[in-house]
């Protein structure tokens, strides 16, 4: 193993033998009910193994490659990877762990994922309405480079949440196929845009993975 490699997993071997040496500590000092916390007995391996004799040690380097193996294991058991979803200022989508290409989409379609990634609980597409102010300031932040005509938004959005209309169910579907160019299958379902029970269309993302760089965009956020 090179040493580089070695380096890379001593803090895992620190926590592994920080108990050792609480263990051996403790038993020293059992007459006096001594204590020697955590970190203290991981700074001691620490300075320990600022001996560079030590990554010559056959133990040593047997319990480092017990780590890694174990660390593989996880890795091969757990193998799913997921990707913050990030807003940058100029309202890009990108999914950094995936790529570092923004998503291409057009402004429509942008604005209806950005406005379901910033409404947690989902939104029933048949109240659309009820969020038009919503959906034409995200879009005017979304398109700003254009400067669009105000009636052309509204005439857009019209279409969008009127009744009955299918164009959102038509956005998904070509927001779905560009995610799929993108986002790995295994955990495709956490971006995709699906609906619950009720009619609620929802990105199950965790929240915790989205990042909103464009402080405009953040007011919309639940």
């Amino acid at each position: 193993m090179k040493v580089e490699t070695r380096l890379s997993f001593f803090y895992n071997l620190v926590s592994e033998l920080s108990y050792f040496f609480q263990c051996i500590y403790l038993t020293m000092m059992n007459h006096m009910k001594a204590h020697i916390l955590h970190n203290t007995a991981k700074q001691l391996l620490l300075d320990l193994l600022k001996n560079d004799t030590l990554l010559k040690d056959q133990d040593i380097m047997v319990r480092i490659e017990e780590i890694v193996n174990s660390c593989k294991e996880k890795e091969n058991i757990h193998p799913l990877r997921f990707s913050p979803v990030v807003i940058d200022d100029d309202c890009n989508i990108v999914f950094p762990v995936f790529s570092d290409t923004p998503l291409k989409m057009q402004y429509l379609w942008k604005t209806i994922y950005i406005f379901l990634l910033l409404k947690k609980d989902g939104v029933n597409f048949s109240k659309l309405s009820f969020y038009r102010d919503d959906l034409y300031q995200i879009y005017q932040l979304v398109s700003k480079e254009k400067n669009m005509d105000a009636r052309k938004i509204n005439k857009t959005l019209e279409r969008l949440s009127s009744k009955g209309s299918n164009v959102p169910h038509e956005i998904c579907s070509r927001i779905r196929s560009i995610l799929k160019k993108v986002v790995p299958e295994d955990v495709f379902p956490n971006y995709d845009i699906v609906v619950k029970r009720g009619g609620v269309h929802i990105v199950l993302l965790d929240r915790a993975l989205l990042i909103v760089n464009n402080e405009k965009l953040s007011v919309f956020r639940d």
